[in-house]
């Protein structure tokens, strides 16, 4: 361990993670003496961590050695990020580090999963202390000017990762109109892998189905149910069999009811008479619950057919004469590119049509 912590960390190997994740386990069950102590082992996380030691890659800012490519194995990253939870949990008052080592200036919309190791071991620390967050705008901010274009060796699936860091931070205050669109930006603009091109050309960024499902699905667990149910209703609209279409608009209403309640209890009058209003808040989402159910059924009991609207849009498409069939505009062909993100780009600001 001291030959591990007392030389330069070496970004391919898993000495160093190692070392540091047996000295926070070491310290969590006591097994140290006074002159290895929770305060030493501490100091050596943060000097170990501290953003002086990164490591330079072609074409890209100076990374931490932890998120390089040429990084230490992910098998020893989890076991590090494991233990330092431990350490933090057990030791509150060194939950300071967390900022010291200047973790989340490191985060960007990546679909690597180191990131995404990364955001899910911040999102834990959020949830054991809320006292030293970055402030949403300041994060958003950061995304924007770090968007890593998806990589072969890339998922998207990973990417969903920052999205639910940026929910955790948001502690269940609604994200604004503007913050819910710029995060489908960086989303769909990582994905795409066209950064530059979108603001060049004032291109609308596109996201598949089941990207947005999960996005969805996320918000939806992290306090942003009226996020959730937006983007489950833009689902919806697009649905072509009936049982996906009864499911969708299910998990909005479900959605939709939950967020108005939260709504309705914080207006709630601090002095006065409030149980009446809380009786007709719970009344409302109980009665929008029990039609959510029963979307529920009916996508359940309802054959997979397809919509009515969508037959005729096929009608309608067959009567066309064959040169003019199967269009890139036709609705049929371009369900694919689901959530089309409407802006404009004037010099530098995106603004929702």
């Amino acid at each position: 361990m001291t030959q591990a912590l007392s030389g330069e960390p070496s970004p391919l190997s898993s000495l160093l993670p190692n070392a540091l994740a047996l000295a926070c386990k070491l310290a969590r069950c006591g097994k140290i003496d006074e002159s290895f102590s929770t305060e030493f082992v501490a100091s050596m996380l943060v000097a170990s961590l501290a953003p002086a030691n990164q490591v330079s890659e072609q074409s890209h800012r100076p990374r931490s050695w932890m998120l390089s490519h040429s990084g230490p194995p992910i098998p020893a990253l989890k076991l590090l990020y494991f233990e330092l939870l431990k350490f933090v949990e057990t030791f509150p008052l060194f939950i300071s580090i967390i900022d010291r080592i200047e973790f989340f200036k490191e985060v960007r919309m990546s679909g690597d999963f180191r990131m995404a190791l990364l955001c899910r071991f911040l999102g834990r620390v959020c949830v054991t202390n809320l006292l030293w967050l970055p402030e949403l705008p300041v994060l958003l901010g950061q995304l924007k000017t770090t968007c890593t274009p998806l990589s072969p060796n890339d998922t998207s699936d990973n990417l969903l990762h920052v999205c639910e860091l940026i929910f955790i931070i948001a502690d269940g205050c609604p994200l604004l109109k503007e913050q819910q669109i710029d995060l489908l930006t960086i989303l769909a603009q990582a994905i795409d892998g066209a950064c530059e091109t979108y603001l060049k050309e004032a291109k609308a960024p596109a996201l598949d189905p089941w990207i947005v499902y999960q996005l969805a699905c996320k918000a939806s667990s992290c306090r942003q149910p009226r996020f959730a149910a937006d983007l489950f209703e833009q689902l919806a609209s697009l649905a072509v069999t009936l049982k996906n279409t009864y499911w969708l608009r299910g998990l909005a209403l479900f959605n939709r009811a939950q967020a108005d309640l939260f709504d309705a209890v914080c207006d709630l009058p601090q002095n006065g008479n409030w149980v009446p209003k809380l009786s007709l808040a719970i009344s409302t989402a109980s009665n929008a619950l029990l039609e959510a159910h029963h979307l529920f059924l009916a996508g359940a009991f309802s054959p997979s057919g397809v919509c009515i609207r969508w037959r005729h849009l096929r009608q309608m498409n067959l009567s066309k004469p064959e040169g003019d069939r199967f269009t890139k505009a036709h609705p049929l062909q371009s369900i694919v590119q689901l959530v089309s993100i409407p802006f404009r780009y004037t010099g530098g600001a995106v603004i929702s049509l």
